[in-house]
Order: structure tokens, then C-alpha cells, then sequence
């Protein structure tokens, strides 16, 4: 992460280099990617706890 703060801050500075703007895009799109994927991640287990919890219910329903 300090890295990716280092080339923003370069950026504002205004020094940075074509090269460096190459690296941050690269950085940052590789970031969105990951952090949408553990978003797809989370979601999907929510899903699979609330539909695990629903049959535990239910199963303890027909029990009693």
C-alpha cells in the first residue's frame, strides 16, 4: 500500500513520469478488481449463512 501512496504523491507533485502514471493505473485497476472480488466473495457467503440459518429453522421447527 505505501508504495501506491508514494506514486499518488508523486503524482501531485507533479514530478512523476510517464512511467509512473503507467504503474499507478496498472496498480490501482489490479486493486478495483481485487476489492470487487471480496466483495463478490462476502456476498456470497452472507447468501450461504442465510440460507443455512433458514434450514436450521426450519429442521428445528419440524423437530419440536
Amino acid at each position: 500500500m505505501r508504495t501506491l501512496n508514494a506514486v499518488g504523491f508523486l503524482k501531485k507533485q507533479k514530478y512523476a513520469d510517464v512511467l509512473c502514471n503507467e504503474v499507478d493505473k496498472y496498480r490501482s485497476e489490479y486493486l478495483v478488481v481485487r476489492i470487487h472480488r471480496a466483495q463478490a466473495r462476502a456476498k456470497m457467503a452472507k447468501r450461504q449463512h442465510a440460507r443455512q440459518r433458514y434450514a436450521r429453522k426450519q429442521t428445528r421447527g419440524a423437530t419440536k
